[in-house]
Order: C-alpha cells, then structure tokens, then sequence
C-alpha cells in the first residue's frame, strides 16, 4: 500500500492593513453600525458629501476590509460594523 504524504496547507498571508483601514475599525469600534459617509465625515473631521473623493476613498477601504472578513453590512443596509472575531 503506498504511503500518503499530505501537502502542507498554505499558510494565510498576513492581514495587512493601511492607516486608513486601522483608523476606519477604531471608528467602527467607538461607532457601531454607521454608514460610509459617517465613517469619512468621522475620518476626516468635516463634513462629507456623497462620491466626493473622501467618500469614495473610506467606501473602497470599507470594501477592503469586508474582503479581508473585518467588516460586514448589517442587514440589506449600506451600514457597517465591525465583525466579532
């Protein structure tokens, strides 16, 4: 009978994060469930408008992090939060 030899698993690259993605998880942490324009208007200290290149840039950090399972939506609504490890 010949010997199985498993292959060792690939190890799970490390979840780099950006400034912005460390800062957006603290302002998820302090503000459960906000939206990305709350998040941005939270990021930047000043008011945000929708699509403006803030907006944009904290929406696709968002996105991101979802990717990398450190947030989710809540509901069918584009609020997020962080996810409970």
């Amino acid at each position: 009978m010949p010997e199985v030899i498993e292959q060792p698993k690939p190890k799970e690259k490390p979840k780099r994060l950006s400034s912005m993605q460390k800062r957006i998880l603290e302002i998820l942490l302090a503000y459960p469930e906000s939206t990305a324009r709350e998040v941005a208007t939270t990021y930047f200290n000043k008011p945000i408008k929708y699509k403006t290149k803030e907006y944009v840039s904290v929406h696709r950090s968002l996105r991101n992090l979802a990717q990398k399972n450190l947030v989710e939506t809540v509901g069918g609504q584009m609020k997020w939060k962080r996810k409970t490890q």
